[in-house]
């Protein structure tokens, strides 16, 4: 397996986004006497593409990421999100091999991609944050998901298609998180990070409430002014200012996604699995409740201990 790593994504500058294409070429399949159709599939390609948006303690630098790189792991992607990708990828297309179903005609118009996203708790002001969706046309699919960590379209047939968009959202895990600890008023859906003046407020306000004054204003008082994902991280940390405590917050927020990379990526994974267990699968999730039957949730929920 190659990976062929490229700049630009939709014409976005890479002020804004460090955007990268990977290419699986020459994924042999070895046939074998008992090989049927599979032995076919010669060359199994499945273009990926990556969005990286830069986190609002990450200096600019318009030429910091450019040039070719040929193996993900001398990309500047973090070793876990590193895992991430590859882990997904193989499943798809192990998915697909198993499935008898060959996506190796990617210049001839089956427009098969997977895009992962990777969103950090919060941005600078200057970075826009696309909350990238799929066609319309994906709606014809024989499979399609929507989820707050992957959406997914899958076309079987003559010509088959399959359409992913991976997310590895800090923001997206706390809330997660938020929401197994029993937080109210947890937002459902697809959540975008911060801009990084809304998270410094975010966290000025509670220091100032909570730490400073000590006013320990009741629960639904502060989830009013604060969102939900945040109290929960906040609460957790040790409450002092001895240490930067914006600085611990972003720390402790990456060491989460490193905590649980593995279940995360689980997560993900079984909702891959969806697209191939039957026709016209058609599944909408809004939290991470509602998947309470395709992954155990205590595997995935944390214990604030671990920072």
């Amino acid at each position: 397996m190659y990976l062929i790593f490229k700049n630009g994504l939709n014409g976005l500058p890479a002020r804004k986004f460090f955007c990268v294409s990977l290419f699986i070429v020459g994924v042999i399949f070895s046939a074998s006497s008992a090989a049927s159709d599979i032995s076919k599939c010669l060359a199994d390609r499945l273009p990926v593409q990556l969005n990286i948006a830069r986190p609002m303690a990450f200096p600019f630098s318009d030429d910091s990421e450019t040039g070719m790189v040929h193996d993900i792991k001398t990309s500047k992607a973090d070793p876990y999100f590193q895992k991430f990708i590859a882990s997904v990828v193989q499943h798809v297309s192990d998915k697909l091999r198993d499935s008898n179903i060959c996506i190796n005609d990617v210049e001839n118009g089956t427009e098969s991609l997977l895009l992962f996203v990777k969103w950090p708790i919060a941005v600078r002001e200057n970075v826009d944050i696309d909350l990238a969706s799929l066609s319309g046309d994906s709606l014809s699919g024989d499979c399609w998901i929507s989820s707050p960590w992957m959406d997914m379209s899958f076309k079987k047939g003559s010509a088959p298609q399959v359409r992913g968009i991976f997310r590895w959202n800090e923001r997206q895990m706390l809330a997660d998180q938020a929401t197994l600890a029993g937080m109210n008023n947890v937002q459902k859906g697809v959540l975008k990070p911060f801009i990084s003046s809304d998270f410094v407020y975010f966290t000025s306000d509670y220091i100032d409430s909570e730490i400073v004054h000590s006013k320990k204003v009741p629960l639904p008082v502060i989830e009013g002014r604060i969102p939900s994902e945040l109290v929960w991280l906040y609460q957790g940390m040790w409450q002092t200012t001895r240490t930067p405590f914006l600085m611990e917050a972003l720390s402790i927020t990456n060491r989460i996604g490193e905590n649980r990379a593995l279940a995360y990526t689980n997560l993900v994974n079984s909702l891959v699995d969806l697209c191939f267990v039957g026709n016209e699968v058609d599944v909408r999730y809004e939290n991470i409740l509602d998947v309470s039957d395709l992954v155990p949730l205590s595997e995935y929920k944390i214990d604030m201990t671990f920072r």
